[in-house]
């Protein structure tokens, strides 16, 4: 699979050398090379991208997922913000932007991040599940299990989604329905 990819990098990187300004290639070249584990090169081609078009939406989000993947979520959250700055209907730079509030302890704007998520993609059961986790976490067992039960019916083989009700359903002292989602997750 390496081979194949290493590849697809070179074909990318070619491409890139007749037109330098092409941002979707350049995003596309960084998602390989984070396939690859070269984060810093692909850092620099999204970095490249972005000075050649300062609004190319993905190009942020993307870079935000590099410096996730680096623990660096005050950098990632930036990135996202940039990404939704350029287009505030992007759900899946929103439901990032959740991920990385989560690891930063701001679980207020995680749960914002992924309402605003939610509103931007409501077939998305990962936005839901991530909002129903947080709203878990803030001890608000009612509107967590409303939004854990959401994503369940919009994916109901979505297995965190399973996991993080069973436990909501358990904080909330409905053991056996709690108990019951839980072997369903470890079915799944």
């Amino acid at each position: 699979a390496d081979e194949r990819l290493i590849e697809a990098v070179a074909a990318y990187q070619q491409c890139l050398e007749l037109n330098p300004t092409l941002g979707d290639a350049r995003v596309e070249l960084a998602i390989l090379l984070t396939r690859l584990d070269r984060q810093p090169e692909a850092e620099q081609e999204l970095q490249t991208a972005i000075t050649h078009d300062p609004a190319l939406a993905r190009a942020h989000r993307i870079l935000g997922r590099v410096h996730y993947r680096e623990a660096r979520y005050d950098e990632a959250v930036e990135a996202y913000q940039r990404a939704i700055d350029s287009n505030p209907d992007f759900g899946r730079a929103w439901g990032d932007l959740g991920q990385a509030e989560i690891r930063r302890g701001n679980l207020a704007a995680a749960a914002d991040a992924y309402r605003q998520a939610s509103t931007t993609d409501p077939t998305n059961a990962d936005f839901r599940d991530g909002l129903g986790f947080v709203l878990f976490k803030l001890r608000d067992y009612d509107a967590a299990a409303t939004e854990l039960e959401g994503a369940i019916r919009q994916n109901p083989l979505h297995a965190r989604s399973h996991f993080n009700l069973g436990n909501t359903y358990l904080r909330m002292g409905k053991r056996e329905e709690g108990q019951q989602l839980l072997e369903r997750y470890r079915e799944l």
